[in-house]
C-alpha cells in the first residue's frame, strides 16, 4: 500500500509547488515585461503587447491619434515612442512599429490555439493604475462580422483593450494567444455598466492572418 501512495503523492506535490512557483518563473516574468501602455504625452488610454524587437499589437480601435504616433508607459512612465503601421478594424486588431525606446523580452505568438476551459491570463493597464494581470478561463468564441472572438472570464475594464491573452502550453511557457477588444455591459439608467466578467479576445486565428496580411486594410 505505501508503494502505490508514493507515486500519487509525487504528483500532488509537484502540482502544488509547481503552481505556488509558476509566478515567478521566467515566462511570467515575460508576460510582464511584453506589456505595455500606450498613449498620449499626459495620459493613457490602451493596452499593447510587445511581439518582437520593433513591433507591438494592440486594438485597432485604440488608434486615435491624428498623426499615427503613441507613447509608450510602462509602470506611469515614459519609455518610448511607437508608430501605426497599419490596422484591420474588422479583426480590430492593429500593428505599432517601436520608434524608440520600449526595452525588454518579447511575447511569444502561439502557434495553436487553446483548449476549451484552459486558464488564460488578461495582462493590460486598466484605467490607467497600472499594470494588472488577471487569471480566468477560456470559456468558447463567438462570430462577428467573419471574425472569430474568444469568450473569457479573465476580468477587465477600459483600458484594458489591446492588451494580451495568454495560455501556457508545456515545453513552451506563456504564449500569446488573444488581444483584449470588448466586454460585456448592461445599459442601466446612468449608462452602460461593465459586467468586467466577461472579456471578449481578438482570436489566435485572426491574429495569425493579420500578422501574414502585409497590406495595409483600415
Amino acid at each position: 500500500m505505501k508503494k502505490l501512495l508514493i507515486f500519487p503523492l509525487i504528483l500532488s506535490i509537484y502540482f502544488l509547488f509547481g503552481s505556488v512557483s509558476l509566478h515567478d518563473t521566467e515566462d511570467w516574468g515575460t508576460i510582464r515585461q511584453a506589456t505595455f501602455a500606450i498613449g498620449d504625452d499626459s495620459r493613457t488610454f490602451c493596452s499593447a503587447t510587445k511581439i518582437s524587437d520593433h513591433e507591438m499589437i494592440t486594438a485597432a480601435h485604440c488608434m486615435v491619434s491624428v498623426d499615427g504616433k503613441y507613447q509608450v508607459w510602462d509602470n506611469k512612465k515614459i519609455v518610448g515612442i511607437a508608430i501605426e503601421v497599419r490596422k484591420d478594424e474588422g479583426k480590430d486588431l492593429a500593428l505599432l512599429f517601436i520608434v524608440s525606446g520600449v526595452e525588454g523580452k518579447y511575447a511569444s505568438v502561439a502557434l495553436q490555439e487553446p483548449l476549451q476551459d484552459a486558464i488564460v491570463v488578461l495582462a493590460g493597464y486598466p484605467m490607467g493604475i497600472g499594470e494588472i494581470l488577471t487569471v480566468g478561463a477560456l470559456q468558447g468564441f463567438t462570430i462577428e462580422s467573419d471574425n472569430r472572438y474568444y469568450v473569457t472570464t479573465a476580468t477587465g475594464t477600459f483600458g484594458n483593450s489591446g492588451g494580451g491573452l495568454w495560455a501556457y502550453r508545456f515545453w513552451h511557457g506563456w504564449e500569446l494567444v488573444g488581444v483584449a477588444s470588448a466586454m460585456a455591459t448592461q445599459d442601466w439608467y446612468y449608462g452602460p455598466i461593465p459586467y468586467n466578467v466577461v472579456t471578449f479576445h481578438s482570436s489566435l486565428p485572426e491574429i495569425q492572418k493579420f500578422l501574414d496580411n502585409k497590406e495595409v486594410i483600415e
